[in-house]
C-alpha cells in the first residue's frame, strides 16, 4: 500500500469518525468521492480486480450484518469503501476478526455492567435474556450505543499499519 493509499484511508476513518460520532451519520458525499478516488487510485496502480475483491467481501459481510439488524447502512458503506481502499482480501477478513473482537469486548462489558446493576450471576442475565429475547419481554443486558464508525475505522486502520510494518 503506497502513502496515497494510507492517507485515503486515514482521512476517511477521521472524517466519518468524527460525523458518525457528533451526527451520528456517514454522508454519501464523502463517501462517494473516497471510492471514486480508490478506484482510480488502484486502476493507476493495475489493482482494480484486488479492490473490488476486497470491496465486495467488505459489503457482503456487512450487508449480512445489516440484514440482521446488527449494524447500520451507512457501516455497510464505509467498510465497503475501506475495502476498496485497502485492496487486500486478508487485510478485510483481519479488520472484520478485530471488529468482531471489539464487539464482543463490548458485549462482554454491557453483561458485566448489568450484572452489577441487577446484582445476578452473568448466567442469570443470560438466561433472562434469553427468555425476553423469545418472548419479546425485553432485555436485561442494554446495548451500548456506540458510533460504528470509530470501530470499523480502527479496525481496518490498525491492521492496515500492522501489516506495514
Amino acid at each position: 500500500m503506497t502513502s496515497a493509499f494510507l492517507a485515503l484511508l486515514t482521512v476517511m476513518v477521521i472524517v466519518t469518525t468524527y460525523t458518525d460520532f457528533k451526527y451520528r451519520k456517514i454522508y454519501n458525499k464523502f463517501l462517494l468521492p473516497c471510492i471514486i478516488l480508490s478506484l482510480l487510485l488502484h486502476t493507476i496502480h493495475g489493482t482494480l480486480t484486488d479492490s473490488l475483491i476486497a470491496m465486495a467481501f467488505a459489503f457482503a459481510f456487512f450487508f449480512l450484518a445489516y440484514i440482521f439488524g446488527m449494524t447500520s447502512p451507512g457501516d455497510v458503506k464505509l467498510f465497503a469503501v475501506a475495502g476498496s481502499v485497502v485492496a487486500n482480501f486478508t487485510i478485510v477478513a483481519a479488520a472484520i476478526v478485530a471488529y468482531m473482537l471489539i464487539q464482543f469486548g463490548m458485549a462482554i462489558y454491557a453483561m458485566i455492567k448489568a450484572c452489577r446493576k441487577h446484582n445476578m450471576s452473568p448466567l442469570t442475565i443470560l438466561k433472562q435474556d434469553a427468555i425476553g429475547f423469545t418472548t419479546k419481554t425485553g432485555s436485561v443486558i442494554q446495548p451500548i450505543h456506540f458510533p460504528g464508525a470509530i470501530l470499523i475505522g480502527a479496525s481496518v486502520w490498525s491492521v492496515q499499519v500492522i501489516a506495514l510494518i
